[in-house]
């Protein structure tokens, strides 16, 4: 057998160089200060910070930008910022990193989101949204791609708000197709803050301020024209009216939801409304946990504040109700009053995001956007045709127009209602004798309102829509429109004229409105950047301004309790309820 030739040391000028013309083979460890070559079989062991170009790599940790890096087993993270400054569509293009940060741009709207260069194979994307500290710190909604299956019940998640900076929400999508399809999930939501609650105007009956109950031998007693703080400086030990994020009033009573997602009530029990199992005889001056469950997500809109029903929806999607039920307005098929909640629809293919009432009828929008009636649907002019499923009542959920109309915000009036579909257009039905439905002529259905969805103008940018008594009020873009009854200056525009098409209202907001509510005459709002504006009539101090002069309107919005930021407002028909918040 031929010997094989020794590695002969070649140029001693340089040290360590070696030249062989046959091979080497080294067991054991090398140690050198660099390597170069190809190396076709595997290195193990390495330490140190050894630059490996070329090559593949296994290992637990890496260091260095890994910009050239391909091939990996598992998701790398790479980062990329990006802004929303309008009502657009925003297409990501996740070449540039597959963490998104979303800082708010500005503006106060919905942004459509889409996706470019997505992951081969299979791939995760993270979306990180941190408003950012401004003087308008403006919520963005955002419109996801409808290829994305959500976690839980179907339903996408809210954007986060609190007129601060420190919140935080992380979206999680997941394809395995290369982006054809995605299951998201809200992986992260920091919302911290504590609230208190304030109240104003006229508690009326039944303690539904929580202050200790009704003064039956002075009802003046019971009025307060400036807001007052309710609950801290009563009670003893920890404060009941702590940390709600919603509070809703009906006839008499009131329902709260905690950040915690318990409920809670108080108030007038007539027809068991509060929830708890009680006779119409007892009332509660303090709010009471409805059941143990802390998984309640929203709050049945009561925006007249004469429902003689309350309701919530759970974090599944599942719809409850319980309270009056003698127009069916509970929607279980009977005319059978429930003093605890009562789940509606008991298919699981049913999941619901969105309810609202009126004084006896209820209208519900499912995860597929499409919007179900229930309750009373004629009485005279009273609520002739607000369910929009003809003129007959339903004493369970009754689909209004076909599937293909799809909505985004509904309301309930004290005799229509209205809605937003998801085109940006806006719809109208039921009764409308001061204008409430913005329609300028009457034609069709009972008493001469139209019984099914009319479309209102032809406009498409509206955003949302609310309701109060005899009132309606839209938004879009930034603006606030108003329409119906103007007597006492409550439309905003600086007049006291009733108008059945939409005005623009004059606020100084700046930005988006977040809520409006009415109380009978009066309008309060809450805007994006937490502060509280009033309008309208002053009956019972209901403007809170420190004045119980019954003739004193206010016809354009004004600020009150400057040194406050407020997340929420809710009216009843003699006061108002508005929380504030701090981190």
């Amino acid at each position: 057998m031929a010997k094989l030739p020794r590695a002969q040391l070649v140029d001693t000028s340089v040290a360590g160089h070696i030249e062989f013309g046959g091979g080497i083979n080294i067991t054991g460890v090398v140690t050198a200060t660099g390597f170069e070559g190809n190396t076709t079989g595997t290195a193990t062991n390495l330490t140190g910070s050894p630059n490996v170009v070329g090559a593949i790599v296994t290992a637990t940790t890496y260091r260095g930008s890994g910009s050239g890096i391909t091939g990996l087993a598992g998701t790398s993270y790479i980062g990329q910022t990006t802004s929303f400054t309008s009502a657009a569509t925003y297409t990501i293009d996740l070449s540039k990193g597959n963490v998104v940060h979303i800082e708010d741009g500005g503006f106060n709207g919905t942004a459509t989101v889409g996706f470019s260069n997505t992951t081969t194979g299979s791939g995760e994307v993270r979306i990180v949204r941190k408003p950012i500290c401004a003087s308008c710190n403006c919520e963005i909604y955002l419109n996801w791609p409808s290829n994305i299956t959500w976690e839980g019940n179907g339903q996408k998640p809210d954007s986060i708000f609190n007129p601060r900076c420190n919140n935080l929400q992380e979206i999680t999508l997941l394809t395995t197709d290369s982006g054809a399809s995605w299951y998201g999930s809200e992986t992260v939501r920091s919302n911290p803050s504590t609230s208190n609650v304030w109240a104003w105007g006229w508690q009326y009956q039944n303690g539904v301020w929580g202050s200790g109950g009704y003064n039956y031998t002075c009802c003046n007693c019971d009025k307060v024209s400036s807001p007052v703080s309710i609950g801290a400086s009563w009670m003893s030990g920890g404060n009941p009216y702590s940390d709600f994020k919603d509070i809703q009033f009906g006839n008499y009573y009131a329902l709260g939801l905690k950040q915690n997602g318990t409920l809670w009530s108080w108030g007038m029990s007539q027809n068991g409304v509060l929830g708890t199992n009680v006779p119409s005889s007892c009332s509660r001056s303090s709010p009471v946990q409805i059941g143990i469950d802390s998984d309640w997500q929203s709050l049945g809109n009561t925006n007249a504040g004469v429902a003689g029903v309350a309701g919530a929806i759970k974090e599944n999607g599942t719809m409850w109700i319980w309270g009056d039920n003698g127009s069916g307005n509970i929607g279980n098929n009977t005319t059978c009053s429930y003093s605890i909640p009562i789940q509606i629809c008991h298919c699981l293919t049913y999941k619901w995001k969105c309810l609202s009432f009126s004084s006896d009828g209820a209208l519900a929008m499912d995860c597929d956007d499409i919007l179900w009636g229930f309750g009373r649907n004629w009485q005279a002019q009273r609520s002739a045709g607000q369910l929009g499923t003809s003129i007959n009542n339903k004493s369970a959920p009754a689909k209004v127009c076909a599937s293909s109309f799809k909505w985004k915000a509904i309301t309930m009036m004290q005799s229509g209602s209205m809605g937003v579909k998801c085109d940006g257009t806006l719809w109208a039905w039921g009764c409308g004798a001061y204008g409430q439905l913005a329609i300028d002529c009457k034609s069709g259905g009972q008493a001469g309102f139209p019984c099914s969805p009319r479309q209102v103008g032809s406009d498409t940018d509206w955003q949302c829509v609310w309701g109060g008594e005899y009132n309606g009020a839209g938004l879009r873009g930034n603006q606030l429109y108003m329409w119906g009854s103007g007597s006492y200056g409550n439309l905003g525009d600086n007049t006291i004229t009733t108008r059945s098409s939409p005005v623009a209202t004059l606020g100084n907001f700046h930005c988006n409105l977040r809520c409006v509510h009415f109380a009978a005459d009066t309008v309060g709002a809450v805007d994006c950047c937490g502060r509280l504006w009033v309008w309208g009539a002053n009956q019972d101090g209901k403007l809170g301004m420190n004045c119980h002069c019954t003739n004193k309107i206010y016809s354009s919005p004004v600020q009150i309790m400057c040194d406050k930021k407020f997340g929420a407002i809710t009216g009843g028909m003699c006061q108002f309820t508005a929380i504030s918040i701090t981190c």
